[in-house]
């Protein structure tokens, strides 16, 4: 999915992970989602804070999604917004 600043995964809720959200400026659309693939794989196996450190990016709890939405996501977004 995407907004106008964002390529924006959806579902990662449903295994415990923050969605992930790569600036369009960060590339081509096939390296933001290369970046959106490495970033949820990196959420699984090495955590949440390690991401956010080693990415400089930060976690926003601020949804387009009502919390009784299904794709709402309790667990946040991943921002990350540059290389």
């Amino acid at each position: 999915m995407g907004s106008e600043a964002y390529l924006e995964t959806v579902g990662y809720h449903l295994v415990g992970l923050p969605e992930v959200y790569v600036a369009k400026t960060y590339g081509s659309e096939r390296e933001v989602v290369a970046v959106m693939d490495d970033v949820g794989d990196e959420l699984a196996r090495r955590g949440v804070e390690t991401v956010l450190s080693d990415r400089k990016a930060r976690l926003s709890h601020d949804s387009s999604y009502q919390p009784d939405d299904f794709k709402f996501n309790p667990y946040g977004i991943v921002h990350i917004d540059r290389r």
